[in-house]
């Protein structure tokens, strides 16, 4: 997986609003990090925005991945919320997980 291109897709998604791309992490088994953040805040709904604006840029039949979209100004790491086989939602508490998935409501934390 390129770093660059994920901070090209990132940075080109994030253009027009408030929130910025802080950096983009890759390992070896292609998890990849991506921090973002904003003057303001960043809530659930820019982190979910963006890991879908990235996933739908990129093709898992070419190369699997695992794809977190976090805030630099959270303070511990995100929680895995799976609402469906394929929609992983990511918050920084399991109450925020509970209320701000895509559907409001419940799902499994995965931590």
């Amino acid at each position: 997986m390129d770093a660059d291109k994920i901070r090209n897709i990132a940075e080109e998604e994030l253009a027009e609003g408030s929130l910025f791309l802080v950096e983009v992490n890759i390992t070896p088994g292609n998890e990849i990090e991506v921090v973002i953040d904003s003057d303001g805040s960043v809530d659930i709904d820019d982190c979910v925005a963006l890991s879908r604006a990235i996933e739908e840029r990129l093709d898992r039949e070419e190369e699997d991945f695992e794809l977190t979209v976090t805030s630099a100004g959270c303070p511990f790491p995100p929680y895995k919320c799976q609402t469906s086989k394929h929609d992983l939602l990511y918050s920084a508490s399991p109450e925020q997980v509970k209320y701000h998935n895509a559907e409001n409501s419940e799902c499994a934390v995965i931590r």
